[in-house]
């Protein structure tokens, strides 16, 4: 499994962020659905700060760029 994430952090559960907003939880790493060490450790590929451009479902390919060096890079999917 590879994750592309556009910002620093895992994304949070949908319900996660309600809480956080609203300040009934003990901190912002407490509302995510895991940690990118969780998805490593499970054999999968974590890319933070990696935004999605295109998705060619031809191909089955995602372009994705760097948000913070600009640079591009191809994945291949399958669902």
């Amino acid at each position: 499994m590879t994750l592309l994430e556009q910002s620093d952090y895992v994304s949070f559960m949908s319900c996660g962020m309600k809480l956080y907003l609203e300040g009934q939880t003990t901190g912002i790493n407490d509302v995510g659905n895991f940690r990118g060490e969780d998805l490593k450790n499970k054999g999968g590929h974590m890319y933070n700060n990696t935004r999605v451009t295109e998705i060619n479902t031809y191909t089955h390919t995602v372009t994705a760029e760097d948000v913070k060096t600009g640079a591009k890079k191809e994945f291949k999917y399958d669902k």
